[in-house]
């Protein structure tokens, strides 16, 4: 069993790895290559995955975090309900990732999430 500080964790790698592809990336650019949008869809699918999985103790204590928006997110990215909805997956990795990554990382900077 995956414990809240292994998905913590996962999520913060991911954050990074979307921060880290897209660089100076402007929307313009992020539309004209559609495997880096597809790489941030998948790494957004498993951000959404990785935080429907977390304890409802640590949800609990963030309710400003929009969790059931994120694992709604996961479901419409890995049906393919979004088509190829490349704006929404551009405006969410840019603008919707900073405060979750600072969360994630004060949560496990703690020490004190216990593990499933």
């Amino acid at each position: 069993m995956t414990s809240d500080v292994d998905r913590l964790a996962a999520i913060v790698a991911l954050i990074d790895r979307i921060d880290d592809s897209l660089g100076g990336c402007d929307l313009a650019a992020f539309t004209a290559h559609p495997l880096l949008a597809d790489a941030t869809a998948y790494r957004l699918l498993h951000i959404g995955e990785n935080s429907r999985h977390l304890s409802d103790e640590l949800k609990r204590r963030h309710p400003e975090q929009p969790w059931a928006l994120m694992v709604g997110f996961r479901n419409q990215t890995a049906h393919d309900y979004f088509g190829s909805a490349t704006p929404i997956i551009w405006t969410t990795a840019r603008y919707h990732l900073a405060a979750l990554r600072q969360l994630c990382s004060a949560e496990l900077d703690k020490g004190t999430i216990q593990g499933d």
